[in-house]
């Protein structure tokens, strides 16, 4: 039996006694485990050793962005102006919507004021947002193109 001499708070003596009746052993799992980690700090050690030369690419990345768009300043100015065309085009697709959820009847059940939508109503609200989506997707793919059209011809051009 092995005992340890100690004081407590308020300054009275003690001693804790303890008496080891095996040693004490891990399982093989627990150092199996800690393979992972290992496995997972070789992984982030290796990437490590590329990140200069990664940021020097983005930094190369940057500076090439910064040029080309000081050489096309109204590329600038295309996202904002098509993005205002698309809400401004938007604003008569809002409106056929809320007209067409008027389009229908009422009924008085005995709870209160029931409003009913004509069946061609709701195709028509369908095909209506349907057909506002197509018109956001053609401004964003006016928005790429216009953007690879500039990249590419800087690029063909240096």
């Amino acid at each position: 039996m092995q005992c340890l001499p100690g004081v407590k708070r308020g300054g009275t003596p003690y001693r804790l006694c303890y008496k080891i009746t095996k040693p004490l052993t891990f399982p093989s799992s627990l150092r199996l485990f800690a393979l992972i980690p290992f496995a997972l700090a070789l992984i982030t050690g290796r990437r490590l050793l590329a990140l200069p030369q990664k940021i020097h690419s983005t930094s190369l990345t940057l500076t090439l962005t910064t040029q080309l768009l000081s050489s096309h300043p109204l590329l600038l100015l295309l996202s904002p102006t098509v993005l205002l065309a698309a809400l401004l085009v938007s604003i008569p697709f809002m409106t056929l919507t809320f007209r067409l959820l008027l389009v229908g009847y009422a009924s008085r059940p005995s709870s209160g004021f029931e409003w009913h939508l004509h069946g061609w109503a709701n195709w028509a609200i369908a095909a209506t947002i349907l057909l506002w989506f197509w018109t956001w997707a053609v401004a964003r793919g006016t928005l790429r193109v216009t953007t690879a059209a500039v990249i590419a011809a800087w690029y063909f051009v240096e």
